[in-house]
């Protein structure tokens, strides 16, 4: 998925239409807590570790045909997927009962839109035997038709959340 659209061909396409004003964090891992013994002034807490995760989502569609006047709907589930690679070095200063965790996480930003082009029935009906009839379609690269939504990552990073 990238810009605007989502190209399937060279036609048809997914256009986004709306979009969350602001991001949202997945966090994919988490690694082991720490805490700060009571009793000292403060804490450093260090992670010395390369971590890979792997990330996957994924959003069920539902389309009416009606609007391109054929039978049925059609339902699907499309993802995405990745890894991320994240190396732990960055001390954390803490202070005296506080945790800390390392993580890793995904910014994510909900999206919807539409579908746009498809074949359309002319309304006209053709011969293709000697005993049936068939309908006549002409490819319409304007037609808006369905909807779609996803949560669609906009970056990944890693760091460490701190609480008391």
């Amino acid at each position: 998925m990238t810009g605007d659209t989502l190209r399937s061909g060279d036609t048809s396409y997914a256009r986004v239409k709306q979009q969350a004003s602001k991001t949202w964090e997945d966090w994919i891992w988490r690694g082991p807590i720490y805490q700060c013994p009571r009793g000292v002034e403060q804490c450093t807490y260090a992670w010395g570790q390369t971590k890979l995760s792997g990330w996957r989502w994924s959003t069920g569609v539902s389309m009416d045909l009606a609007g391109l006047k054929l039978p049925g709907t059609v339902s699907g589930d499309f993802g995405r997927y990745g890894e991320m690679s994240t190396t732990f070095t960055a001390t954390v200063y803490m202070k005296p009962g506080q945790y800390a965790q390392p993580i890793q996480k995904v910014i994510r930003r909900w999206r919807s839109g539409d579908f746009v082009g498809a074949f359309r029935r002319t309304g006209n009906t053709c011969n293709y035997s000697s005993w049936q009839k068939g309908q006549e379609f002409y490819w319409d690269g304007g037609y808006a038709w369905g909807r779609w939504s996803d949560n669609r990552r906009q970056w990944e990073t890693g760091g460490h959340h701190t609480w008391f």
